[in-house]
């Protein structure tokens, strides 16, 4: 089990999804089956943002919000899908 505001982000890729979370002071990631949709809609106002087709990311964890990326607190880059651009300025 994982604490939900220790979630960083998700991310898909063929069909796998990672979830990037803090146990403790450690960063590490769990892959598992599950589309984004389900996720996002079982953590509908729960503080995430859906950023792109293969990103789900915690609002908390945004450090920097470029044209066309996100810069989280662990240093990872995600990109911005033109799609879901909107989402951030809300």
């Amino acid at each position: 089990n994982i604490v939900v505001q220790d979630i960083l982000y998700f991310s898909v890729l063929n069909r796998i999804t990672t979830v990037c979370y803090r146990n403790g002071r450690e960063l590490e990631k769990f892959e598992f089956y599950s589309s984004l949709s389900k996720i996002e809609e079982f953590l509908y106002g729960k503080g995430f943002v859906r950023i792109h087709g293969s990103y789900l990311v915690g609002k908390n964890y945004i450090q920097e919000i470029r044209k066309k990326e996100v810069v989280m607190s662990n240093g990872d880059v995600l990109p911005i899908g033109r799609t879901y651009s909107a989402n951030l300025r809300g």
